[in-house]
């Protein structure tokens, strides 16, 4: 019971039990009406809940097979940012997480503007920003709604080094649960760090104290 509850608080949208419950009941209740007054039943009722029931019958069911089989998306050799996680060897398929603990998120991933592959002080927040689309937004909204919102996990105290300093111990190993393995270097955890950091309450103040720029609010 209280894996299900920890499934349903942190891997499946708040309104799914009662989009789920909906759903259920709305079947229900029209296969109960076509029972009690057949003549309901005409072709052009039956065809248009046939689709209905089909595709908000199934919905459910994905929403929570694709929620609950994060980080991965497919046959749990690959990440939901795109990253090969894991060696198939009747694949002939490479985990790419030595090379990117080699040489760097930036400099590995292919979807990484070439503008950014490398942090500087101008250009360290959009980095971030570019790093939070690639290694997060796939579980994380990088908005204030949305499925759990990045910047919920952090509390408006934190300084740019905390939050870097947990980044790197949660994800460098990848032993945080539903999360990827996602060995950061030093200064692209400093980036996310900096983009998180701007996109809380109090960004103005804490991105100054880092030294950057708070970029304009999404």
């Amino acid at each position: 019971m209280a894996g299900l509850e920890m499934m349903l608080q942190n891997r499946l949208p708040a309104y799914f039990p009662t989009a789920l419950m909906a759903v259920v009941a709305g079947t229900l209740a029209y296969f109960v009406l076509t029972f009690l007054q057949p003549r309901a039943l005409v072709s052009a009722v039956a065809g248009v809940m046939t689709v209905v029931i089909l595709v908000f019958g199934l919905w459910p069911e994905e929403v929570a097979r694709e929620s609950i089989r994060k980080p991965w998306v497919a046959g749990q050799y690959v990440y939901s940012n795109q990253v090969v996680g894991a060696d198939v060897p009747g694949m002939g398929v490479k985990s790419e997480i030595p090379r990117i603990e080699a040489h760097g998120f930036l400099r590995t991933h292919v979807f990484v503007p070439q503008d950014q592959r490398q942090v500087t002080d101008a250009n360290r927040v959009e980095v971030g920003r570019t790093l939070a689309l690639a290694t997060c937004s796939n579980c994380h909204s990088l908005s204030a709604t949305g499925m759990r919102p990045l910047r919920h996990y952090f509390a408006g105290n934190h300084t740019e080094s905390e939050i870097a300093e947990y980044l790197q111990a949660a994800l460098a190993g990848g032993n945080t649960l539903y999360m990827p393995q996602i060995p950061l270097k030093d200064d692209e955890a400093r980036a996310l760090a900096a983009y998180i950091l701007s996109t809380l309450p109090n960004a103005g103040v804490n991105t100054a104290q880092a030294g950057v720029a708070a970029p304009a609010k999404e």
